[in-house]
């Protein structure tokens, strides 16, 4: 696990309104023990919207793989609101332990957000830097799984020079420099590259991924009513 990229998910995650999120918690365990049942779904949509918005929602695979190996998707993004709704769902005819069950997850949740905050502190004091890519480049993301490489440097370089080969393309045809290729950032695991580019090359990428990806499902859809026809005969 690499320090920067773990100081960063862990700023994330501290960059939200606590109290707020402890309150809001609070008043909804407040309003199942009092059986308040439109002060439930207002507070319950409420903690939705504020953990919708977290940042953790748009991690990649590598920042995922981190924070739930930190014990994050308990406490935040759609899964930690999961969690919450799981609590109130497992037991509903027994308001009881749904209450003893959502004061023991706001009492974890405390006492983790406690710990994370102490451990940033603590990776600052290390001089360990946060993983931020610079404001005017977009940082793309090259996910190479095991199963695809066989961890193999010649798969893993052939795979490279064809990406290398697309940036080129899109850089000459966005009338930027066609420079080499260069690799600011390395993942462990299912290995990830990245590579800061300007906005343009970003946007031409993000639109020529979702046209392919477009014209492949139309093949795959073309093909099972190929082969349903030859069902019919």
């Amino acid at each position: 696990m690499d320090a920067s990229k773990l100081l960063n998910i862990l700023l994330d995650l501290s960059t939200d309104d606590e109290q707020e999120i402890l309150d809001t918690l609070n008043a909804l365990m407040n309003n199942i023990s009092a059986n308040q049942s439109i002060e439930i779904s207002n507070n319950l949509k409420k903690l939705e919207v504020i953990f919708l918005l977290n940042n953790s929602n748009e991690y990649n695979p590598s920042n995922l793989a981190i924070m739930d190996s930190i014990g994050g998707s308990r406490y935040f993004g759609l899964t930690g609101f999961q969690k919450i709704e799981d609590i109130l769902n497992k037991n509903s005819f027994n308001i009881q332990k749904t209450v003893d069950d959502l004061q023991k997850y706001i009492q974890q949740r405390t006492i983790y957000i406690e710990l994370i905050t102490e451990t940033c502190e603590n990776l600052k004091k290390l001089k360990i830097k946060a993983h931020y890519h610079n404001d005017n480049t977009f940082e793309v993301g090259i996910l190479m799984p095991t199963e695809t490489t066989d961890k193999k440097i010649i798969k893993i370089t052939k795979e490279l020079n064809q990406w290398d080969k697309v940036f080129k393309t899109i850089k000459e045809l966005t009338g930027s420099p066609i420079d080499d290729t260069e690799i600011n950032f390395v993942n462990n695991g299912s290995l990830e590259f990245f590579i800061d580019n300007a906005p343009q090359i970003a946007a031409c990428l993000a639109v020529t991924i979702e046209r392919i990806v477009k014209l492949y499902k139309s093949i795959i859809e073309i093909r099972i009513a190929k082969e349903k026809l030859k069902e019919l005969g």
